[in-house]
């Protein structure tokens, strides 16, 4: 989901747009369970998106707001419904054999892995973002003890880096800052969290105003965001 920033567009034509988009996204994923039911790791970046979209926007109504934290909320609710009941998390490395081995024969695999996270830290940190101290107090007992919390990094020039993300997967470029463990306290957390923020990347295809050029390259080559595209929005 994107809005126009060209020339020509009117404030009030921007933000027509930009309602009827969200009235979409909104009817998507409120009548699609499996929206709201990540069942691999990378489901983050689809999901990162849709957060990313709203905290965008300087307008949100009640409505948006509301809908953004029940989105959150049940994504975490149903991971958790979904370990209580078959003792499995989402699947780290993408591994869609193993994951649907897992579903269908009920057993886990050997090559099935979810002892870390990226998806279920980055949830976390969009409860700060969104200041959701409610669901960050809620779900943060469950998840306790349960995965290992990481977030992808990189430390590619920004240049090096956009150029990569068009051309192949960056396992192998990226590495992970691991999290043993959640504050209690939600202020705690959001004051962790912005001790980590980093310096804000600058990627040509946004200063050319084609900032959702970037986003097909990551569903394509599967790759993470890296946390400043999400944590820059954390007040």
């Amino acid at each position: 989901m994107y809005w126009p920033k060209f020339e020509g567009i009117s404030e009030r034509k921007a933000n027509r747009l930009k309602n009827k988009q969200k009235v979409c996204l909104e009817k998507i994923i409120t009548n699609n369970i499996g929206c709201q039911r990540p069942v691999i790791d990378r489901h983050l970046i689809a999901i990162l998106n849709v957060f990313l979209f709203y905290f965008k926007d300087k307008n949100l109504t009640d409505t948006n707001i509301e809908f953004i934290h029940q989105y959150l909320s049940d994504i975490f609710k149903n991971i958790l419904i979904t370990y209580s009941l078959h003792k499995r998390n989402p699947e780290l490395s993408g591994n869609i054999e193993a994951m649907t081995e897992f579903l269908t024969t009920k057993e886990r695999p050997d090559e099935y892995e979810d002892r870390s996270s990226l998806l279920i830290t980055i949830l976390f940190e969009l409860t700060g973002v969104a200041g959701s101290k409610e669901i960050y107090t809620m779900f943060r007992e469950g998840f306790a003890g349960k995965t290992n919390l990481q977030t992808a990094m990189a430390n590619l020039p920004d240049e090096e880096l956009e150029i990569a993300l068009f051309e192949k997967n960056l396992s192998e470029i990226y590495y992970v800052e691991a999290r043993s463990s959640l504050p209690e306290a939600f202020d705690d957390f959001k004051a962790d969290v912005r001790r980590k923020r980093l310096v804000l990347r600058k990627y040509k295809t946004d200063l050319a105003g084609f900032p959702f050029l970037r986003l097909p390259a990551h569903i394509y080559y599967k790759n993470e965001l890296l946390p400043d595209e999400w944590r820059k929005y954390l007040h």
